[in-house]
Parts: C-alpha cells; structure tokens; sequence
C-alpha cells in the first residue's frame, strides 16, 4: 500500500525546492514500484541504471538491482531483466539473502552474481 498524501507531500518539496532530477526520478521510481506500477518503474528504472553503471548512485545499487530486476521481469520483459543483471550485477558486492531475486534469476538462467 501506497501512502499517496504523503508521497504527494514529498513531489511537492522535491518540486518546492528544485531538487535534482536524480532525486525526482528516484523518487517516481520507488513509488512506482510500492504502488505496484512495474510498467512505468522498469522505464523509470533506465537512466538510473545507467548512473549507477557509471558509479553515480542516487539508492543503493542493490535496491536498484532488485527493484529495476523485478520490474522487468513482472512485465515478462526477461530480456530487460537480464540486462539490469549485466549492468549492475558487477556492483554488487553482498547478496546477503536476496532469496527471491536468486530464484528470478534462475528463471532466466542467470545468476545476480554472475549473469549471462
């Protein structure tokens, strides 16, 4: 569930205060993924994917792994989730207990250590 008042607080003072559209677009991105929007997070999810390629991160890489992953992936763009595997798999340095990520990954035939 998405606390649509509250988030709407939060575009204002992102808008209020001219925040960088980094931030922004962070910001969309996140919400679009609690409100279940993984159509517009998996595009949301691009030119933050390609900041972090370049070692330039508006959230930690592997929020952004799990989340641009699993956007593509839940649109059935499985060409789409392999490349976010590609592009910030290198990133990542602790899996930890990505459970549900390993097991979307093997459905791909990839690995979010070492994709294909």
């Amino acid at each position: 569930m998405v606390d649509e008042r509250l988030h709407g607080v939060i575009r204002d003072y992102l808008a209020r205060t001219h925040a960088p559209q980094e931030a922004v677009q962070t910001f969309a991105f996140v919400h679009d993924l609690a409100a279940w929007d993984f159509a517009r997070a998996a595009a949301e999810a691009d030119p933050l994917i390609e900041r972090a390629a370049r070692g330039e991160d508006w959230m930690p890489p592997a929020t952004l792994l799990d989340g641009a992953f699993a956007a593509r992936y839940l649109t059935g763009d499985m060409a789409g989730a392999r490349r976010v595997l590609q592009q910030l798999g290198p990133r990542i340095r602790d899996e930890g207990e990505r459970t549900v990520m390993r097991l979307m990954a093997a459905d791909l035939g990839a690995s979010p250590a070492s994709p294909r």
